[in-house]
């Protein structure tokens, strides 16, 4: 049987990665080959231009709605953020904020234009290092009708701890980044290793080379089929779900499927997805 957990609105925070402003689960969307990006047709040079360089954080990345550290620099110096796409949202967004924050909705809207622009970059949704952010003009100015967004990118480091990650310097020229995933795409998978049997009960946990050691591998979120106020679902009906969703067939030698399930407050919540990990079938008695 497939070990199944529930998850908490608290434990949801552990899925953080390094993307609360960005969007580290992509959605479904065609993949491309090309490595270069067209700016869309606007003036946006006076809020970011695709091939800008930035130092940052991850958790600075991970608060800002609008940026917030300065200008751009070269990219052949030290940098950790790339501009990939600049542009206008063309989406309509009813309640664009919500009490001095990026709603959900704007959220949602932004996270969709920035995936679709990360694959024509040539980043697959595999690569779950390689982690989209994406930045807005100011709610003063987005409310007089300035609907500027950019969509950067950053690589979360290994061996870096996963509730307060690191990211990697990136190298002066993206193709480079672009056509290392592609050669080895195993090294920007995400996996861990933490201190318990599984990585939401882990107190402390790790970034690990998915080629190498490790005790747990992402694969994605699914969204479960339902509307807004559906009754939460029974035990067997989360369950069917999830073995649907994470079947056996993901699993590589020595994995077995591990899946969480939304909990009640995380369905109340509009949070209605699986998340799908597969486990080591063998892990160390001792977890580090």
């Amino acid at each position: 049987m497939r070990p199944a957990r529930l998850l908490t609105v608290t434990a949801i925070g552990s899925l953080l990665l390094t993307s609360l402003s960005g969007c580290f689960l992509l959605p479904e969307g065609p993949s491309a080959s090309s490595t270069h990006v067209v700016e869309d047709e606007r003036e946006a040079a006076e809020f970011a231009a695709v091939g800008d360089c930035w130092e940052a954080e991850a958790g600075d990345l991970a608060e800002w709605a609008a940026w917030e550290g300065g200008d751009a620099v070269d990219c052949a110096g030290d940098h950790q953020s790339y501009t990939y796409f600049a542009g206008d949202l063309k989406t309509e967004v009813a309640e664009p904020w919500d009490d001095g924050a990026i709603s959900d909705e704007l959220a949602a809207a932004l996270s969709a234009q920035c995936a679709v622009h990360l694959r024509k970059l040539g980043i697959t949704p595999a690569a779950q290092r390689v982690a989209p952010y994406y930045f807005v003009a100011p709610e003063d100015a987005w409310e007089q009708g300035d609907h500027s967004f950019r969509c950067d990118l950053a690589v979360t480091a290994l061996r870096s701890d996963w509730y307060d990650p690191e990211l990697e310097d990136l190298p002066a020229d993206i193709d480079d980044l672009v056509d290392d995933v592609d050669r080895h795409p195993i090294a920007y998978e995400f996996c861990l290793v933490g201190d318990s049997f599984g990585p939401y009960e882990s107190y402390e946990a790790y970034l690990a080379d998915c080629g190498g050691e490790y005790y747990w591998r992402f694969a994605e979120s699914v969204y479960l089929d339902y509307a807004v106020g559906d009754p939460y679902p029974s035990e067997d009906e989360l369950n069917d779900f999830a073995t649907a969703a994470c079947p056996e067939s993901g699993a590589r030698e020595a994995e077995r499927p591990l899946y969480y399930l939304p909990s009640h407050e995380m369905w109340d919540a509009d949070y209605g997805y699986v998340d799908c990990w597969y486990s080591l079938i063998e892990q160390p008695s001792a977890p580090v």
